[in-house]
C-alpha cells in the first residue's frame, strides 16, 4: 500500500489493473476511461460499417484543425470565430458520443456569442480539447476493428 496526496487529501493507492486511487469514499479511475459512445452512430448507420468509418475518419481528420482554430481564437479573444468553430464541431461531438462535453459546447457557444463569463471560457476550451484529443486514439482503435 502506498500513500499519496490528491487535491490535498491523503489517499491510499492500490495498484491493480486498472489502477484505482481510493480517496475517502471516492474511487478515481487512473486507467483511462473511454470517452466515446458510438451507440448513436451505429444506430443511424443502419449496419453500414462504411458510414461509421467515414464518420470516424471525419472526426479524426477535422477536429484537430478545429481545436487549433478554437485555441487561436481564444488566444486572440476572437469570440465570434470561437463560437462559430465550436458550433461547427457540435454534430461530430454528438455522433461520436462525447457525452461528458455535450453540455459544455452550447454553454461555450453562448458565452462566446454574448461575450459573457469570459473567465470561464479557457477552462471550457481545455475540457473540450482534452476530451477530443483523448477520443481520437479510441476512434482509431474502432477503425481498426471495422477493417
Amino acid at each position: 500500500m502506498h500513500l499519496l496526496s490528491v487535491r490535498g487529501k491523503r489517499c491510499r493507492l492500490t495498484i491493480k489493473k486498472p489502477v484505482y486511487i481510493k480517496c475517502m469514499n471516492e474511487t478515481h479511475h487512473r486507467h483511462a476511461h473511454k470517452h466515446t459512445d458510438l451507440a448513436y452512430l451505429r444506430e443511424i448507420a443502419n449496419g453500414s460499417n462504411v458510414f461509421i468509418a467515414q464518420m470516424l475518419n471525419l472526426f479524426i481528420e477535422q477536429v484537430p484543425h478545429s481545436l487549433m482554430r478554437i485555441d487561436t481564437a481564444l488566444h486572440n479573444k476572437d469570440w465570434q470565430t470561437l463560437r462559430a468553430t465550436v458550433h461547427k464541431i457540435k454534430p461530430s461531438i454528438s455522433f461520436i458520443g462525447l457525452h461528458e462535453i455535450k453540455d459544455v459546447i452550447p454553454e461555450l457557444e453562448k458565452n462566446a456569442a454574448e461575450r459573457s463569463h469570459l473567465e470561464d471560457i479557457p477552462a471550457m476550451v481545455d475540457k473540450i480539447k482534452t476530451v477530443c484529443n483523448e477520443a481520437i486514439p479510441e476512434l482509431k482503435e474502432e477503425l481498426k476493428k471495422l477493417k
